[in-house]
This record gives C-alpha cells, sequence and structure tokens, in this order.
C-alpha cells in the first residue's frame, strides 16, 4: 500500500519571522498567511487523522510559564 505525501507549502515571502510567540503586532499579510496555513495543515491531515511527514527531525513544544486557572 502506497502512502501518499502532501507537499507541504513554501514559506511564503511575506513571512520572515523565526517564530512565532505572539500575534500582536503580525501584520494583515502575516496573519492571513497564518491562517491559511493553518487551513492547509487541517485539510491535509483530514481534522488531525491523518500524519504528515513535513515535521519529522523537527522538534515542537508548548511551553506553559503560568498555571492554569482552570485546572487547579
Amino acid at each position: 500500500m502506497e502512502t501518499e505525501v502532501a507537499e507541504t507549502p513554501a514559506r511564503p515571502a511575506n513571512w520572515t519571522r523565526p517564530h512565532l510567540l505572539e500575534l500582536q503586532g503580525l501584520s494583515a499579510d502575516e496573519l492571513t498567511t497564518l491562517l491559511d496555513t493553518a487551513d492547509w495543515f487541517k485539510n491535509e491531515t483530514e481534522g488531525c487523522k491523518k500524519k504528515l511527514q513535513v515535521l519529522q527531525g523537527t522538534t515542537v513544544a508548548n511551553l506553559f510559564y503560568e498555571n492554569s486557572t482552570r485546572t487547579r
């Protein structure tokens, strides 16, 4: 059985940031790029039901520096 691997969209020319730490200060074009890329990933993974090889070998982390007020 062959597995189809979707091609990742190329990094748009209007995205020059190495990291996304906050949304404040993003331009309208950068916000549009961010939302379009998120939509692409959602469609390609069929709502997180299919894995993609695009992040293979990459470390991704979510860091939470404050206690959650909802889970105390």
